[in-house]
């Protein structure tokens, strides 16, 4: 069957298939509420009947004026400014149904206007969205210019993202403009504006019908008109893209079958081998000319055919087709845009671009992978939910100096964590891999064990901010229902994380998409809109300046929009920073993805960088816009504040509820490959089974499955701000080890390089005086036996590697020790205890394993400041005893190798030496 019959064929019945569907979800959501609304009309039908003493007929008189009335209301509808609406909503086939012509020559008029009107209207707007598409196609190649890409050709799939971009853009800014005009919600805006650009036009939502707008307010009717007008241009430049591609899918089917028909009938090209294996296609095995096939984006293909020569392999490229020798016996390469060229030629392709189900590693870029992973775990539920009670008890001041430090802090452990990626060969098990392979096995099992128990607070942490939202939404205080809600988040989405990497990162970029959604309705809120009832105002320096001091007491909410807590307890500076610095608990979140990273030693830099600075100025901008926008009270005891500032609450609600199931995914990603790095080293036996993975990725299964009942345990056992102090702890210490970590690393290579330059310049021995083996490996005069063993590094020239230094690294783990004693002095105390514990534990059950590469310690560098014997320089060698008088001793000479009178003129090098003295 010819594939125009088969693709016709398949749209009949995808066609079919999806109107059943749509008729099941619309009875399924719609018709209840059908019944109830038609129940209600009846019923104030005969309420109004009974009052008033009407007949049925005097009530059907009555129902028939007032909806007649109704078109009235916009003003004059055939004066000019209505007449063009109309004729706008004609030729764009939007047909509201709001004015419709009641004179006989109208009607007729009307039909003969949109016979003509419809086709110039398509017309017109397809040639105008085809001068788009070529605009932008230009604007993209010289922005991929200028931006040093190696690929400067623009793709469909390029255009399509800006129309498409251009297209959500326009329907969200032009829904804030009716949402203004008309008063209504602004999610009926955007509903409205999707009816209208897609031409549906149903009727229920029509502007310019309020208030005499059609003449009162020519401003209005300019914008509608345009917004109709240019929208349709916009969705036609889509359209070009998507669907006209497809509609003429048939034609250039049938004007290709006919083109290679007439070259097979001419034996310029073979297709097949018989009539039984006859296909549409060429068989890439059996074509004897190359056929060049040059296609634009819409319209039919051109063939070119070149004939090669005698001997001669015609080979495509991207500058065109390319002679060359056929040599006897070699492969032909295959073109490219065959459907094994990406195989064939090395190329890789994205992973968004691969089956869902791949038996090969899908691996990440910066963006894709360290960004969005990073970005998504940052950002979480404190920003949402806990951020108003931030800016109400430290003031903007100090809300301000708490994001510097809790920023300035995890960059610090951000630039360690980088120095110590560039500086040595990075592989899986993330922040375990950077400690133990500075530190040793010990100390980073012990860490890595710590910061598990981290992230599985954390885990708990988001799955709470998660069940208080929904808790909220369905109007419950219930501390039962909060925790239920969340151990059924950790369980669904620890489902989504065994099916791979791959999916979880594409569900990253579009919550990370959501969060943007989020951030913008909060801004735009805070912009435009005011709710005093709620105690939210515009913007305001005054305001700023009240908020600007800290409350550190108890405050009583009793009295405060009738909320359930009585009295909220007094906090200090250090307490409030443990409930900050939780926002901040996911930041080397992408070294966990070190494994799925196509390049480790740029990714990382890039994404984690770009994250922090990004989430850091979110943060600021909320800070702001909290202080200057609500009255204290309502910063301490309304948890969903910043719901009230923002524009629409829906995007800001879906942000929050987003960013719960974001940070969740994001701890269940990367925590669980650090426990599977502990378990593969063995340094624990009873973790061994969680050293197994599953699928190309290793993904590790039963990590994850540890991690969900861990998280669960810590949900049912405390709320949102015990959980963020006690979150806060391993990350401090984990932290503090990975800033250590970079002192010890950096300080044990300039250590070799001393010890390198303090050795003895010994003479060397060998065969020939020359030196014939540092002639033929020349590697032998640059790698010396201890840089090799430590596998050490100087640090490479790159931007972001002047910012890893060892000195600001030492400060910031004394600062993180520092901090975890002044958040919960006994809460540190556990924890260190535990740490120490299980150093030791580690130690007894594997006293075999890894030392780690540094050589550089903090007890023996003082031990040799303040040691009589000893100096700095000094070396740790073999010591030895000299004795006092001089001993007597032979030494025999036994040569090796026989005599040959071949070699006669050479030197006896190879002979043996023994000594012998008088203790022998």
């Amino acid at each position: 069957m010819k594939r125009q019959n088969v693709r016709t064929l398949a749209l009949i019945v995808c066609t079919l298939t999806y109107l059943l569907v749509g008729a099941a979800v619309f009875d399924a959501l719609e018709s209840e509420n059908e019944l109830q609304q038609r129940a209600l009309v009846e019923k104030i039908r005969e309420r109004l009947k009974t009052t008033y003493n009407m007949s049925d007929s005097d009530y059907e008189v009555l129902e028939a004026t007032i909806v007649k009335s109704v078109p009235h209301k916009a003003g004059y509808q055939w004066k000019f400014s209505g007449a063009f609406y109309f004729a706008t909503t004609v030729i764009t086939t939007i047909g509201y149904g709001h004015s419709t012509p009641f004179t006989t020559g109208g009607k007729t008029f009307c039909m003969f206007y949109a016979l003509a009107g419809i086709p110039l209207g398509l017309v017109m707007f397809q040639s105008i969205g085809e001068r788009m598409n070529t605009f932008a196609a230009k604007l993209l190649k010289f922005a991929k210019r200028n931006l040093g890409r190696k690929k400067e050709d623009v793709t469909p799939m390029d255009l399509i993202w800006v129309a498409s971009g251009l297209g959500t853009s326009l329907i969200m800014g032009g829904a804030l403009v009716f949402h203004h005009y008309e008063r209504w919600s602004y999610f009926d805006s955007l509903y409205y504006c999707f009816t209208t650009l897609t031409t549906i036009g149903f009727g229920d939502f029509v502007a310019l019908q309020q208030g005499g707008a059609l003449q009162g307010q020519p401003e209005y009717v300019v914008f509608s008109l345009v917004f109709i007008l240019f929208g349709l241009t916009v969705i036609s430049a889509a359209m070009n893209l998507l669907v006209l591609r497809f509609l003429t899918m048939n034609t250039e089917d049938e004007r290709r079958d006919e083109q290679e028909a007439l070259l097979a009938k001419k034996g310029l090209v073979r297709v097949g081998g018989s009539d039984d294996e006859y296909d549409d296609d060429f068989n890439a095995d059996n074509i004897s000319v190359y056929i060049e096939v040059q296609q634009n984006f819409i319209g039919p293909r051109k063939l070119r055919v070149i004939m090669p020569q005698e001997g001669e392999l015609i080979t495509p490229t991207s500058s065109g087709p390319q002679r060359g020798v056929v040599n006897e016996g070699a492969d032909c390469a295959d073109p490219p845009d065959s459907l094994y060229s990406h195989e064939s030629g090395g190329v890789e392709r994205p992973w968004w671009q691969r089956r869902l189900f791949v038996q090969e590693p899908t691996l990440f870029g910066p963006w894709d992978g360290v960004f969005t992973t990073v970005m998504l775990n940052i950002f979480g539920v404190i920003v949402f939910l806990r951020m108003g009670w931030i800016v109400g008890t430290a003031g903007v001041a100090n809300s301000i100096l708490l994001l510097i430090i809790c920023a300035s802090l995890a960059l610090i452990s951000v630039f360690s964590a980088i120095g110590i990626v560039e500086r040595c060969q990075i592989q899986n098990g993330g922040i375990y891999f950077l400690i133990s392979h500075v530190l040793g096995s010990r100390m980073g099992g012990a860490v890595g064990l710590i910061y598990a128990l981290g992230q599985a607070v954390a885990t708990g942490l988001v799955a709470v901010g998660f069940g208080e939202s929904v808790a909220h939404l369905l109007g419950t205080e219930s501390r039962a229902m909060v925790k239920a809600v969340a151990i059924i988040t950790i369980i669904v989405l620890t489902a989504v994380n065994t099916a791979g990497v791959s999916w979880v990162v594409r569900l990253q970029i579009l919550l990370l998409f959501c969060l943007g959604l989020a951030v913008l309705d909060f801004v735009l809120g805070a912009l435009f809109t005011s709710n005093p009832d709620e105690h939210v105002f515009r913007w305001s320096m005054q305001r700023l300046r009240e908020n600007e001091q800290p409350n550190y007491f108890s405050v009583n909410c009793t009295q405060f929009n009738n909320q359930t807590t009585t009295v909220l307890p007094a906090s200090s500076f250090f307490t409030v920073f443990g409930v900050f610095f939780a926002n901040f608990l996911g930041v080397l979140a992408g070294v966990n993805m070190s494994g799925d990273l196509k390049n480790p030693h740029e990714s990382i830099p890039l994404g984690e960088i770009s994250a922090v600075g990004v989430s850091s100025t979110i943060c600021f901008i909320f800070i702001m816009i909290l202080g200057s926008t609500c009255q204290r009270m309502a910063l301490l005891c309304d948890n969903m504040i910043s719901e009230k500032v923002a524009l629409t609450g829906i995007f800001f609600l879906l942000g929050l509820y987003i960013c719960s199931l974001s940070s969740t995914i994001g701890s269940l990603l990367g925590t669980p490959r650090v426990l599977q790095g502990i378990a593969a080293d063995g340094i624990i036996p009873i973790l061994r089974p969680l050293a197994q993975g599953v699928g190309p990725n290793d993904n590790p299964l039963f990590a994850c499955y540890v991690l969900m009942g861990v998280a669960s345990v810590f949900v049912l056992l405390g709320d949102l701000n015990r959980l963020a102090i006690l979150s806060t702890m391993p990350f401090l210490i984990t932290y503090a080890f990975v800033n250590y970590s970079y002192v010890s690393l950096a300080m044990s290579y300039d250590l070799a390089h001393v010890s390198e330059a303090a050795a003895p310049n010994l003479p060397t021995y060998g065969s020939t005086p020359k030196g014939d083996l540092d002639e033929l490996f020349p590697e032998r005069r640059t790698v010396t036996i201890e840089s090799g063993a430590q596998d050490i590094v100087g640090q490479p020239a790159t931007w972001w590697s002047m910012f890893s230094n060892r000195y600001i690294a030492f400060v910031g783990f004394l600062v993180n020790l520092l901090i975890l004693f002044l958040i919960h002095f006994w809460f540190a105390v556990i924890h260190f205890a535990a740490l120490i514990a299980l150093y030791y534990y580690i130690g007894r059950v594997c006293p075999s394993c890894s030392p780690g590469v540094s050589t550089f310690s903090i007890p023996h560098m003082f031990r040799t400041a303040f040691s009589n014997v000893e100096n700095i320089g000094a070396s740790s060698g073999t010591q030895c005893v000299l004795p006092t008088t001089s001993l007597s001793s032979d030494v025999t000479t036994a040569q090796q190798n026989l005599e040959n009178s071949d070699y006669q003129q050479r030197k006896p090098y190879h002979h043996a030496e023994h000594v012998t003295n008088q203790f022998d």
